[in-house]
């Protein structure tokens, strides 16, 4: 799968500007998708990476689909179709490095949060009571 950088323009904004670094090519198409093609900008191909289409399909539930089942989210099935269907492995129309060097899975998936509950420490206060 390809691994790129881009800006995207939070509201169509260059005043809150957001740039994603080492992101898999289906988290580019999702942005353009939710934000617009032309609020998803300087898009730049960075390399290959040997990612899992299910670890990136799972990270992109967790950050764009948290309220819902990460299975069958209905963003993610609405733009890339039921689980079953593979994730695309480019951003169709971005020039591609030739001979780039191949991304660490680590560089993307650094910082995502892989569960979706955190630890909470047994001597943690609880604000429920």
């Amino acid at each position: 799968m390809e691994i790129y950088d881009c800006k995207v323009l939070l509201g169509g904004s260059r005043d809150n500007e957001v740039r994603k670094r080492s992101i898999a090519a289906p988290e580019v198409i999702l942005l353009q998708h939710i934000h617009g093609h032309d609020h998803v900008l300087e898009i730049k191909h960075i390399g290959p990476s040997d990612i899992d289409s299910a670890l990136v399909r799972d990270m992109l539930a967790l950050t764009y689909c948290a309220d819902q089942d990460p299975k069958s989210a209905p963003l993610l099935r609405e733009v890339f179709g039921p689980a079953s269907m593979p994730l695309p492995n480019v951003v169709e129309g971005v020039t591609h490095k030739n001979k780039a060097a191949a991304v660490p899975v680590e560089h993307v998936t650094r910082w995502r949060a892989m569960r979706q509950e955190s630890e909470v420490r047994a001597d943690a206060p609880s604000f429920a009571d």
